[in-house]
């Protein structure tokens, strides 16, 4: 994303109208110091800003947007949201670092964290009104308030070394995403407002959301006949039929995503790693299917697409904690939802070589499945999909987790893959 300039961060533009209120009617009304407090009939900067200017009023969404006048319900529920309290991250923290939940953990560390992944919250303006703090700031459009967040000045500005670069096709090679090239927004059917304002506070994560989780099924209706669909849709979809079996399931993203971007390392508190080479390598992308054991219950099936994360045994140092004690007892091969979703990928039948806009004579197994079933022999062109005990000899994942041993697929693939 492109800096914001200096002038436009704060400045705002009435042309030829006379008031804010005739620039935005809904919210014009209201006043500045309504929200931002200080007083507006003073004659000097500092007079009319006061001890009590507020930056960003939704700062503390109750406070700010959840006046009995405005919206109480939204900004309580939004209190206790994902977007605004990072709980995935702040329970990862703890679990590695060997905590029940991240307010077990010391003093210290919570204040690390909240000093500074908390960051990259979002707060109601950071949505609606500006870019978040978190990539500069600066307003969308003159202060007006817009009820649907912006896709490049909102949610690409934040989510925007994997989703962004993803969704907008801007790696070599990897078609831009489906869903984008149809001109959906982020918020058009996937990311609605219920899961964004959802009180997530007794949830672990984003893919822990309840009712608000985002699905495929919730535009690709189950019923949608289709072998390949018959054969690894993770659940019951064609009525009639029995349940698919469990060892059997695929996440939609094993067949239809493309390469991805991952990373191997880096660290809190401003301080990164200053190998040449981890700079030349990192992000880099792959694709890879893994084991599914973030999921007790397979629901989105036994096999997944996994993404390396780059957390390693360091990477609180700078915070004092030179210790993660629950490191190898989580991995850092983690389920991953990839934004480039295409219908042809080279999973399903497209060449060898990347994605093409229309199918192949193929059959998909010959471009994914480890083995010829007809001929008993291996697909040795399909290994880089799988993630297997080769790619964790790699050198750059030499210290990573021993948990990651759980997510690869050795008793899968052919004995011939594993042991070059």
């Amino acid at each position: 994303m492109e800096a914001v300039p200096p002038w436009r961060l704060k400045y705002i533009n009435l042309g030829s109208l006379d008031d804010f209120s005739e620039l935005d009617v809904n919210h014009g009304a209201i006043g500045c110091a309504n929200c931002h407090g200080g007083d507006p009939a003073a004659s000097t900067l500092n007079d009319a800003h006061g001890a009590d200017f507020l930056a960003d009023p939704s700062e503390d969404p109750v406070t700010g947007c959840g006046n009995s006048e405005c919206h109480p319900a939204l900004a309580s529920s939004y209190a206790g949201s994902m977007h605004l309290n990072l709980w995935g991250e702040r329970q990862q923290l703890a679990d590695r670092a060997g905590y029940a939940d991240f307010a077990s953990c010391p003093t210290d560390l919570q204040n690390s964290f909240n000093g500074e992944c908390t960051s990259c919250h979002a707060t109601c303006g950071d949505c609606h009104i500006s870019r978040p703090n978190s990539v500069g700031g600066g307003l969308v459009d003159n202060h007006i308030f817009y009820k649907t967040p912006d896709r490049e000045d909102n949610c690409e500005a934040c989510h925007g070394s994997r989703v962004a670069v993803d969704y907008e096709g801007q790696i070599q090679g990897v078609r831009r995403d489906a869903h984008s090239s149809a001109g959906w927004s982020c918020t058009f059917v996937c990311h609605v407002g219920d899961e964004m304002h959802a009180d997530a506070s007794t949830r672990n994560g984003r893919y822990d959301h309840g009712d608000e989780s985002v699905t495929c099924t919730q535009c690709h209706l189950q019923g949608y006949y289709n072998i390949y669909h018959l054969k690894h849709w993770p659940g019951e979809v064609f009525s009639g039929n029995p349940p698919i079996s469990p060892d059997k399931r695929h996440d939609c993203f094993v067949c239809h995503a493309q390469e991805y971007n991952n990373c191997d390392a880096c660290h809190t508190a401003g301080v990164w790693t200053t190998d040449e080479e981890y700079h030349e390598r990192n992000p880099y992308t792959a694709f890879k299917i893994g084991y599914n054991i973030n999921d007790a219950q397979n629901d989105r099936g036994k096999y997944v697409v996994v993404r390396h994360v780059p957390v390693t045994r360091d990477t609180y140092a700078p915070w004092g904690l030179l210790e993660l004690t629950a490191y190898d007892d989580i991995p850092n091969w983690k389920y991953a939802t990839p934004h480039n979703i295409q219908r042809w990928t080279r999973q399903t039948a497209g060449s060898v070589d990347g994605p093409d806009t229309e199918p192949t004579t193929e059959t998909c197994f010959t471009f994914c499945h480890p083995y010829n079933h007809l001929s008993g022999e291996p697909l040795v062109e399909n290994r880089e999909l799988f993630l297997t005990h080769v790619d964790l000899a790699d050198p750059h994942y030499a210290d990573d987790p021993s948990a990651n041993w759980n997510v690869i697929v050795d008793d899968v693939v052919p004995s011939g893959w594993i042991t070059d």
